[in-house]
């Protein structure tokens, strides 16, 4: 897609970002392996009334994995991302009347030795897929 129409997508769903650690627990502690980046859109701007499941979510949902692939740096042998499955739930944000959300999640991980720590690699693709979301108009928070 181009970069004009993914901005058309950002606008129509009020698109916006958070980054969150993602864990796991080695030898009994609790390890940085990674991150988890979310993507939270509706349909103009929550004026729309989505329902689980339905096809305005779903066409959400496939508009989010647009936009969250164009911000997918090159795979580099180091690290991988993992675009997670349609989930039909939505996520109610109470600080926005309620409006209900669907939600695109993308982990960044080690493509070998899972449950390593963070290290640069990591940081540097997380740090290059938010500036490319950020060019496209995706606010950060929720």
């Amino acid at each position: 897609m181009q970069r004009d129409q993914l901005r058309e997508l950002v606008t129509l769903h009020g698109v916006r970002y958070e980054q969150w650690p993602e864990y796991q627990y080695v030898d009994g502690k609790k390890i940085a392996v990674g991150f988890s980046l979310e993507l939270y859109g509706t349909r103009g701007h929550g004026e729309f009334r989505l329902s689980p499941g339905d096809p305005e979510s779903i066409q959400t949902f496939e508009d989010l994995r647009r936009i969250a692939e164009s911000a997918l740096p090159p795979e580099d042998g180091f690290t991988r991302y993992e675009v997670e499955p349609y989930d039909p739930s939505l996520y109610i944000d109470p600080r926005h009347r309620g409006r209900a959300e669907v939600v695109l999640k993308v982990k960044i991980i080690h493509r070998l030795d899972f449950f390593r720590p963070v290290d640069e690699s990591e940081e540097q693709h997380l740090g290059e897929m938010e500036r490319t979301l950020e060019e496209l108009g995706v606010k950060r928070g929720r």
